[in-house]
């Protein structure tokens, strides 16, 4: 069975500003996130889904696999409808 990851990172948070720019262990908390899933073995593809330029060029960077989705999402789930929409290879879950 093929089952994707994908993670939803949005910069404009009201409570916690650009969170997920924050530092884990080195590295950005969505590229923390991203990496944890990458190493379960769970997933045949992870990937990050956001709006902002920055997620998509440090994913670029980093070999990290990021969807550019658009800005007036109300939540990520919805963020996470788009990008799965966009996936182009097979899958199940």
């Amino acid at each position: 069975m093929k089952v994707i990851c994908i993670i939803p990172a949005r910069l404009d948070s009201a409570r916690f500003p650009e969170k997920i720019f924050t530092q884990i262990h080195g590295m950005p908390m969505f590229a923390k996130v991203y990496h944890i899933a990458k190493q379960s073995g769970l997933f045949t593809s992870v990937l990050v889904a956001s709006a902002d330029e920055r997620v998509l060029k440090y994913g670029q960077e980093n070999n990290i696999q990021v969807v550019l989705t658009r800005g007036d999402h109300p939540c990520g789930s919805s963020r996470v409808f788009e990008a799965a929409r966009s996936v182009q290879e097979d899958w199940d879950i």
